[in-house]
C-alpha cells in the first residue's frame, strides 16, 4: 500500500539541545584559547571548596562546566554537536530538506552508531536481547570498548520492490557471508490492533516483525528514519531517558524518530582524557603516591591522545592543573610541586558520601558501592551516612514507590551490615572507632527485624571487645570513647587502671562543667580509677589550673 507521510512540526524550544556554549559563557565561534580561558575562570569560580555555603549548587555547576568543556574542547565531539544543533535550528525555522537525491545505500556507513537527533551523547546499545539508548554517563561502570562494541550496528538490505527495505541488526564482524541474512535483528510486535511495541533483538526472520524501510529525514539534514515495512507510519523512536519503541504515536518535542548514523570508525574520538590518564596513573602506582606531571605529559599514550583525538599539542601544565581542579573528586593535584595523584575508589566513595546532601544521594551511593570499600570508611562517615538513612526519603509521583522502598531498605541493610561486620571482628579495630560505631548504631532505629538484629549483635560485640582492647592497646583515647565506656557494662576493677592511664590528656582538655557530671556517672558505675582521674583534673580546674 501507499506509505504514510513522515513530516512533523517545528520542534518547540523545550526540545532544543543543551547549549554548551552558554554553559561555558562563550559565543559559538569561540576558538580553543577562548574556550580554555573561560573554563579556567568558571572552574575557579564554582569550585565547591570556594562555595561552602552552597556546595550542592557549585558541584552541579562544575558538572555542567566539565560536560561542556569535554564536548567543545574535543574537535570530533564539537563537530557532531554543532552538526545536530545546526540541523535543529534549521528545522525550527520551518525549513524542509529536499530528500529526493539522498541514497541511503550510498550514504549510510557499513558499520555505524545510531545517535538520536538532539542527543549527541546518546547511542543505541544492545543489552543481550534488549536495547537501550545510553550516554557514557548513564553507565559509568561500563568501560570504553565494552560501551561502543555494544553500539555497533549495520543494515542488511532486503531485495524487494520497495526501495531501501532492510533489517537493522547488531553488527557481526565474522558473520558467514553465505548466510548474511542470519543474525540478531531489531524486532518488534506490531499488528493491526497494536500501534506501539517495544523493540528487542531476536534471530527471527519474519519480515513483518523485523523489516524496515530507511528514509532520509525531511526535517534534519544528514539524519534518517526507520519505518516499519509493513505498518506504514510506524517509526523507530527514542523515548527519553533510554527507551526504544516502534510506534505510530510520535510526540513532537518528546520522542525522537530521526537518527544520525555515525561511522563506527570515529568511536575512538569519543575517548575521554580520563580514560587515558587513569590506567596510566594506576600503572605508575599513582593511587598511593604522587607522580610528576612531567612524566605524564611525556608519556607516549598521552602524546598520542592529544595528537590523534584532540588534534593539538599536549596541554601545558597549567591546563592540566585546571582540568584536575575541575575533576577534584577524582584527582588530587599539587600545582606548586607539579604533582598529581589519582584518588582511589575508597577515597572517592568517602568523598561522595561526605558531600551527599540528601537521603536519595546516600541511597544511590551505598546501593552501588563495593562492600570492601564501605568497610574502610572513617568512623564519622559511618555516623553521617547512618543518620541520613534513618528516615525514608520523599518520593514524587513519577517514582515507583515499592522500588524506592526496596532500595532504601537495601541501603540500610548494607550499611548496618558493614558496621556489624566491623564490630563482630572488633579485636582488629581501634577502640575509638569501635566505640564511635557503637554510638552511631545505638541511635539508629529501623522497622526491619533483620537489620535490628544486626544492630543488636553489633552492640553486644562492642561490649565484648572493648575491655580487651582497652587493656591490650596503648595511647590516649578520644573523649567520646571515655563517655561511651561509662554507658557500658564494664568490669571496672579489671579495666579501670588501664583506662586511667589513657584518659589524662583528653580529660585535661575538658572544662569543669563537663567533668563534674562525668564524675557522678563514674561514681554511679563504681569506675574508681577513672573517677579519681576525673576528680584530680576537676580539682586542678577549680583551683585555677588551665
Amino acid at each position: 500500500g501507499k506509505r504514510g507521510a513522515s513530516g512533523g512540526l517545528p520542534a518547540p524550544a523545550a526540545a532544543m539541545m543543551i547549549d554548551y556554549f552558554s554553559q561555558l559563557e562563550v559565543d559559538r565561534n569561540a576558538d580553543e584559547a577562548t574556550i580554555k580561558k573561560s573554563y579556567r575562570k568558571l572552574v575557579l569560580k564554582y569550585h565547591p571548596d570556594k562555595n561552602p555555603d552552597d556546595r550542592e549548587a557549585a558541584e552541579k555547576k562544575i558538572r555542567e562546566i566539565n560536560s561542556a568543556y569535554e564536548i567543545l574542547s574535543n574537535p570530533a565531539k564539537r563537530a557532531a554537536y554543532q552538526q545536530q544543533a545546526s540541523a535543529m535550528e534549521t528545522k525550527a525555522r520551518g525549513v524542509r530538506i529536499d530528500t529526493s537525491r539522498i541514497q541511503p545505500k550510498v550514504s549510510i556507513p557499513k558499520k555505524f552508531m545510531l545517535c538520536p537527533m538532539g542527543h549527541p551523547d546518546k547511542f543505541l546499545r544492545s543489552l543481550q536481547n534488549g536495547l537501550a539508548f545510553h550516554s557514557r554517563e548513564d553507565v559509568p561502570e561500563v568501560a570504553f570498548d565494552e560501551f561502543f562494541q555494544a553500539a555497533k550496528f549495520s543494515l542488511w538490505w532486503v531485495k524487494h520492490e520497495l526501495t531501501n527495505m532492510c533489517r537493522l541488526r547488531v553488527h557481526a564482524e565474522h558473520a558467514n557471508p553465505n548466510r548474511a541474512w542470519e543474525g540478531m535483528n531489531l524486532s518488534f510486535g506490531l499488528s493491526p490492533s497494536v500501534s506501539t511495541s517495544d523493540v528487542m533483538l531476536t534471530p527471527v526472520e519474519n519480515a513483518h516483525c523485523s523489516n524496515v524501510v530507511v528514509v532520509a529525514s525531511p526535517d534534519f539534514e544528514g539524519a534518517f528514519r526507520f519505518e516499519s515495512a509493513y505498518y506504514a507510519g510506524h517509526f523507530l523512536e527514542f523515548l527519553p531517558h533510554s527507551q526504544v519503541q516502534m510506534t505510530a504515536n510520535h510526540m513532537e518535542g518528546t520522542t525522537v524518530r530521526d537518527f544520525i548514523l555515525m561511522d563506527f570508525g570515529v568511536c575512538e574520538m569519543f575517548r575521554t582524557l580520563d580514560e587515558v590518564l587513569i590506567p596510566l596513573v594506576s600503572y605508575m602506582d599513582g593511587t598511593n603516591n604522587y607522580i610528576k606531571l612531567a612524566t605524564l605529559r611525556d608519556h607516549r599514550n598521552v602524546k598520542m591522545y592529544f595528537q590523534s583525538i584532540m588534534g593539538k599539542p599536549v596541554w601545558d601544565p597549567e591546563d592540566f592543573f585546571i582540568y584536575f581542579q575541575g575533576h577534584w573528586d577524582r584527582w588530587d593535584a599539587d600545582e606548586a610541586k607539579q604533582l598529581v595523584r589519582l584518588r582511589g575508589p575508597q577515597e572517592q566513595l568517602e568523598l561522595t558520601l561526605k558531600r551527599a546532601k540528601n537521603t536519595n544521594e546516600v541511597i544511590n551511593v551505598v546501593v552501588n558501592a563495593n562492600e570492601g570499600f564501605l568497610a574502610m570508611l572513617d568512623a564519622n562517615v559511618y555516623g553521617q551516612t547512618l543518620k541520613m538513612l534513618k528516615e525514608a526519603p520523599e518520593v514524587d509521583s513519577r517514582t515507583n514507590t515499592q522500588a524506592a522502598a526496596e532500595r532504601f531498605m537495601l541501603a540500610q541493610r548494607k550499611m548496618v551490615g558493614v558496621v556489624h561486620a566491623l564490630c563482630v571482628n572488633g579485636a582488629r579495630s581501634p577502640l575509638d572507632k569501635l566505640m564511635a560505631m557503637r554510638s552511631m548504631l545505638a541511635s539508629f532505629e529501623c522497622a526491619n527485624a533483620e537489620i535490628t538484629q544486626f544492630k543488636d549483635q553489633a552492640l553486644n560485640a562492642v561490649v565484648k571487645y572493648a575491655p580487651t582492647l582497652l587493656q591490650s592497646t596503648e595511647g590516649s583515647l578520644e573523649f567520646a570513647t571515655i563517655t561511651g565506656l561509662l554507658d557500658m557494662p564494664v568490669d571496672w576493677e579489671r579495666c579501670g587502671q588501664a583506662l586511667s592511664q589513657r584518659v589524662q590528656k583528653p580529660i585535661a582538655l575538658q572544662p569543669l562543667e563537663v567533668l563534674i557530671p562525668l564524675m557522678r556517672r563514674a561514681a554511679k558505675v563504681k569506675a574508681g580509677a577513672l573517677g579519681e582521674c576525673l576528680a584530680a583534673s576537676a580539682m586542678m580546674k577549680a583551683f585555677g589550673a588551665p
